[in-house]
């Protein structure tokens, strides 16, 4: 197979020989077609490939002179299905399409190529013309099949085969990556953009407990393609013909990063609800190899594209802080798949605005709005990853790698990169990718009506106990605990509906702060109760000795005061101390043992303002901070949501 550069020099000689042999009416003279760059003493073989190097070099500038350029050739190997017509057939039709003249022909031009056809005339393209092998048979020939029927060498046939396939296979390469079937001519590491749109048709489920979501989302892909031939409009729908041109050319895959398996699913894929199949449009710089309709004068690259919708479940890590006022972005990861690094595709994707990437109304559930749809483009790096692996010291595949980082710079690229110089491992570590992200914002009505306003109500049933008889204590203390368990009933119901986190949300904060006021009411009650019970045994005592005059004496003077005084002190006496009293004499004061302590008297005065003041007090304190642990929770909830940018 002639380099790139012989096809240049042979050009150029061949247009030098044949300027001066052109007639005032452009048309070329056939006696005078031959001059240097084609000898007619060569070899068959000679001529086959100097006639394939020049069609390629002149077909677009001097089109008029290749007919007898194959002309002349076809007569001096004895090949009749060597023809210009022959040869642009054959680059136009799909294999399967192919004449018996095509399929010789690209058997000829092959065989120079691997070595099989002779010094005076291309012995395998006659075998295949011979026995009327046309594309339909030929594409399902094995080598079994030439050596047995065709009298093929076995190794001939194996490298016929393998060029068949990879003419075949050469169509489905991307277009960073694709060497000409004959030329040899190759575009290797020039980065090309796909572009991709995904909009959003409706969000299906919004599971909490398992952190995922299901969309149904339509997607659309479009590319430039040099290699594409043929028009194609929604091909691909069903599967492809076996003579459908469109079913050859390179089609892109993603990789969705976030998917989550379903039990039964093989594939890591979403499903597929409708394939609106594969469409192209054909560039004037494959205007000569255009099958059916003329290219598009709108374009000078050939365009594709797909589309298609799926549905999938995908994971989210959810954030549930300010539930029920919550916001939550719904993401998508899509990313090329490996063998399309950064060096050879990256994705683009503009962000539009929310109502030109969603089906109207269908964003929306029951409890959830979507507030905003975008897209933004990132890039994947493995590279920790291979510098993890490649940092062992026992993988012969990482110490392979480590000696390779010691070569030279021109070593290194040769090594790993096919000599492409300007490659870097960082390229062919890294991954574009998109984020399709689908904004919503939860709906409080259904919670605050159905979960707070009922705790609300209940808290403050609470607060009624504290304007109930304070001797009263087991009707107080009765309906706060009824009210704590209705409030952990509805925590319960909260927990159930939410997933474990690692944190509290809004609503949890509310319903165990309501929880302890109320816990604080029924503790308030018991204070209450325990201080009027101290107040009224001190009145009783003091009743007491009032009416009895044991200290004051009959007709002394002073003697109620003095009576009162003795009460308090014998109240405030630590229990179980003896009081000594001298009995018999009337007139003279009774003495205690010890005199009693500040503390006792701070008791009674705090058991006073308890008993009179507190009840009071509660009946404001417990609602102003029950009001105040709302508004800090629920006030202020969601003036921090992500705002879609306009």
């Amino acid at each position: 197979m002639k380099s790139y550069k012989n096809v240049i020099g042979l050009s150029f000689l061949l247009l030098v020989s044949l300027i001066p042999r052109i007639d005032a009416n452009g048309c070329a003279c056939v006696e005078n077609l031959w001059a240097n760059p084609i000898t007619p003493n060569a070899e068959c073989t000679d001529h086959l490939a100097q006639a394939n190097a020049v069609n390629n070099s002149i077909k677009t500038t001097f089109p008029e002179m290749i007919p007898y350029l194959y002309q002349d050739v076809s007569v001096r190997c004895n090949a009749t299905w060597f023809t210009a017509e022959s040869n642009d057939d054959m680059w136009q039709r799909h294999p399967i399409k192919w004449s018996v003249s095509n399929t010789a022909l690209f058997v000829t031009q092959h065989g120079i190529g691997l070595g099989l056809n002779g010094a005076t005339n291309p012995k395998l393209g006659r075998v295949f013309y011979d026995n009327d092998v046309d594309g339909k048979l030929f594409v399902k020939l094995t080598v079994k099949d030439l050596v047995e029927y065709l009298g093929l060498t076995l190794g001939s046939a194996e490298r016929l085969v393998e060029a068949r396939n990879t003419w075949l296979g050469s169509y489905a390469w991307p277009p960073s990556d694709y060497e000409h079937p004959t030329t040899g001519e190759r575009t290797v590491g020039e980065q090309f953009d796909l572009s991709i749109s995904l909009v959003l048709e409706r969000i299906l489920v919004l599971n909490e407990a398992d952190f995922s979501f299901e969309l149904e989302i339509f997607v659309f892909i479009s590319w430039e393609d040099p290699k594409v031939f043929a028009r194609c409009v929604n091909a691909g729908i069903g599967g492809y013909a076996e003579d459908d041109p469109c079913g050859l050319f390179w089609k892109p895959e993603l990789v969705w990063d976030n998917l989550v398996m379903d039990d039964g699913d093989s594939k890591l894929v979403p499903y597929v609800i409708e394939d609106m199949g594969y469409s192209t449009a054909v560039g004037q710089k494959n205007q000569h190899n255009v099958v059916g309709d003329t290219a598009s004068k709108a374009l000078n690259t050939s365009v594709a594209s797909h589309m298609y919708r799926v549905r999938g479940k995908f994971f989210c890590d959810f954030s549930f802080e300010n539930f029920p006022h919550d916001q939550q972005q719904l993401n998508v990861s899509v990313t090329l798949p490996h063998d399309l690094s950064m060096r050879k595709a990256k994705l683009i994707s503009q962000a539009v605005p929310f109502s030109g990437t969603t089906i109207e109304g269908g964003g929306d559930l029951p409890l959830w709005k979507t507030s905003c749809v975008s897209s933004s483009i990132g890039v994947k790096s493995y590279t920790p990853v291979a510098n993890s692996i490649l940092a062992s010291p026992i993988d012969p595949y990482a110490l392979y790698w480590q000696k390779v980082y010691m070569m030279s710079p021109e070593d290194f690229a040769a090594e790993l990169f096919q000599g492409d110089t300007e490659a870097n491992m960082e390229s062919y570590q890294q991954w574009s990718t998109l984020t399709f992200s689908v904004t919503v914002d939860r709906i409080p009505t259904f919670y605050m009506a159905n979960f707070v306003l009922v705790l609300t109500l209940l808290v403050v049933v609470s607060f009624f106990s504290l304007i109930l008889d304070k001797a009263k204590l087991d009707s107080r203390l009765s309906l706060t605990l009824t009210v704590i368990l209705g409030l952990n009933v509805y925590q319960i119901v909260i927990i159930d509906n939410m997933p474990a986190t690692g944190y509290l949300t809004r609503m949890h904060t509310f319903c165990l702060n309501s929880t302890l006021i109320v816990v604080s009411v029924a503790l308030e009650n018991l204070l209450v109760y325990i201080a009027n019970k101290r107040v009224i045994r001190i009145a009783m005592v003091a009743e007491k000795f009032k009416v009895g005059g044991v200290f004051g004496g009959i007709g002394g003077g002073g003697g109620e005061d003095a009576g009162v005084t003795k009460a308090k002190g014998l109240f405030n006496r630590a229990r179980g101390k003896k009081i000594a009293v001298e009995e018999g004499n009337a007139g003279e004061s009774t003495t205690a043992t010890s005199t009693p302590t500040s503390t006792p008297m701070s008791l009674d005065m705090a058991a006073q303002f308890i008993d009179k003041r507190l009840d009071s007090i509660s009946v404001f304190m417990f609602p102003c901070v029950f009001a105040i642990n709302y508004l800090m929770l629920f006030a202020e909830a969601g003036n921090d949501r992500f705002v879609c940018p306009d």
